[in-house]
């Protein structure tokens, strides 16, 4: 039942719903006080309805369990420095909601692409990412990791995906990588294409066919279709 509504949380924040976020939170922390994850989507929900009191509560709460929490650590310096302001309009009606960027999602043809990060971290790191948190990519030498800007690794790639990549990282380009959804077994990441190197201008990132990659999936029987990295030469000839 908790997982439940801990998937209905993350979806209220998704959509902007941040009232039914603030009610499915508290109702998970009725049955579960210390519950670490609830208290901080339940601060981010207070954050964005721009309740900071209710907000430096929270993350207060989250911290006097779990005092190097990195999400509570950074939100909590937000509510103590920022004004206590209450959003405008009454706070039952739709228009107290406070969506994400709507663009922020946007899907691209060859330049976005949504996935299921494998060999997850820690759930008491990827139970604290919250929908619309940056993350980085960090190439290795056969693969790429993504993790948070405080380093804390968070999963990686499916090797066929990180393979293109890396080679894609190499010749100049730029990603962004911003967190879709965070649940007990699944970290769902979005991938955007910022910048495209020239000597790449007719290379798309990413393939237009639908991938979903579970975290659970063997890594020899993941695959996003045949790579198609050009040769050195195509590129320098073009």
């Amino acid at each position: 039942m908790t997982d439940e509504l801990a998937r209905k949380a993350i979806q209220s924040a998704l959509s902007g719903n941040w009232l039914q976020a603030v009610r499915l939170n508290k109702e998970i922390l009725e049955s579960n006080p210390k519950d670490i994850a609830a208290l901080n989507r339940l601060g981010r929900a207070y954050l964005e309805q721009g309740n900071y009191s209710s907000a430096k509560k929270a993350f207060e709460q989250v911290l006097f369990y779990d005092p190097t929490n990195p999400i509570a650590l950074k939100n909590y310096k937000i509510v103590r420095t920022g004004k206590n302001k209450k959003p405008k309009g009454n706070a039952n009606q739709n228009s107290s909601k406070i969506p994400l960027n709507p663009t922020l999602f946007l899907e691209e043809t060859g330049k976005t692409k949504t996935l299921n990060l494998v060999k997850l971290g820690e759930k008491k790191a990827t139970l604290q990412l919250r929908p619309g948190d940056e993350v980085k990519l960090v190439p290795k030498k056969r693969s790429i990791t993504v993790a948070t800007f405080d380093d804390i690794y968070l999963g990686k790639l499916p090797d066929d995906l990180s393979q293109k990549l890396i080679f894609f990282i190499k010749k100049g380009n730029q990603y962004q990588t911003l967190i879709r959804s965070s649940q007990d077994e699944q970290v769902k990441i979005f991938i955007r294409e910022i910048s495209r190197a020239p000597k790449l201008a007719n290379q798309p990132s990413f393939s237009s066919k639908e991938i979903v990659y579970q975290a659970s999936t063997p890594e020899n029987l993941i695959h996003e279709e045949p790579l198609q990295i050009p040769d050195e030469e195509e590129i320098e000839g073009e």
